[in-house]
């Protein structure tokens, strides 16, 4: 049975891409930095900077790794109209959770630093995952997915 999939599906679906695709730039060049480029930074920053990224444990990288990749398979297969779309999703949210066990030690201090942005950018991205997985499992339903 082929059922029509609605253009907002795909829309949303190609945005949920574009944004991961971004989680997946972010996540390389964080991965690739080198600590002279924090030179630029006011010294405050520097130092939280500096902090987080010197000492980042294989664990937390590999959270974020399982994080974006997941993220950017899950939109991918969407778009691909396979349902295992959802289970990439919830890779992602598992490697969010890892990833943020690490850096949620250093939140008071980002927070004083960068203002509420530093708490609402990830409870956005954790909201973003819980609708993909949430979408995924919407089109499972609606057997847009197979």
């Amino acid at each position: 049975m082929n059922t029509k999939i609605p253009v907002w599906f795909w829309v949303v679906s190609t945005i949920l891409l574009i944004w991961n695709l971004v989680g997946l730039l972010a996540f390389f060049i964080q991965m690739n930095l080198d600590m002279e480029a924090l030179q630029n930074l006011p010294s405050d920053q520097r130092e939280l900077q500096t902090e987080l990224l010197s000492n980042y444990p294989i664990w937390a990288k590999a959270g974020y790794a399982l994080a974006v990749f997941g993220g950017f398979t899950g939109a991918l297969l969407l778009l691909m109209k396979k349902k295992i779309a959802r289970k990439a999703f919830i890779i992602s949210l598992i490697g969010m959770s890892v990833q943020l066990l690490y850096t949620f030690k250093f939140i008071g201090r980002s927070v004083d630093m960068y203002g509420p942005a530093a708490i609402a950018m990830p409870v956005m991205i954790f909201l973003l995952v819980f609708y993909s997985i949430w979408l995924a499992g919407f089109g499972e339903k609606k057997s847009w997915l197979a």
